[in-house]
């Protein structure tokens, strides 16, 4: 259970908040809820503490937020796109309309 082990490393964190391998430990837990932003500092913490295998984590970590956000840009312009097409569809039938009534 990931929320029971992010609850332990949590505790004992208050306990001894520079334990390298608690710190890299939480980064894990972190990352494993997808949590990418907060396990990012907390692999980068835990690097700083002297864990090195953390700068794999790291690279890999800001991989998966950059693809996030790529991705999300993308729906985003995909979107918007969509709405101007419906837009640009619709606007002729108003404009349509329009002419309809002011000729009665």
């Amino acid at each position: 259970r990931p929320d029971l082990a992010l609850e332990h490393l949590q505790k004992a964190l208050e306990i001894n908040p520079d334990d390298a391998e608690l710190v890299y430990n939480l980064a894990a837990v972190l990352e494993a809820t997808e949590d990418e932003e907060e396990a990012l500092i907390a692999y980068q913490r835990a690097e700083g503490l002297g864990i090195e295998r953390a700068a794999v984590n790291i690279r890999n970590i800001g991989a998966k937020i950059l693809g996030k956000r790529l991705k999300e840009e993308a729906v985003e312009e995909e979107r918007k796109k969509k709405a101007e097409e419906l837009a640009a569809k619709e606007l002729p039938k108003t404009e349509e309309k329009e002419m309809g009534s002011s000729r009665n």
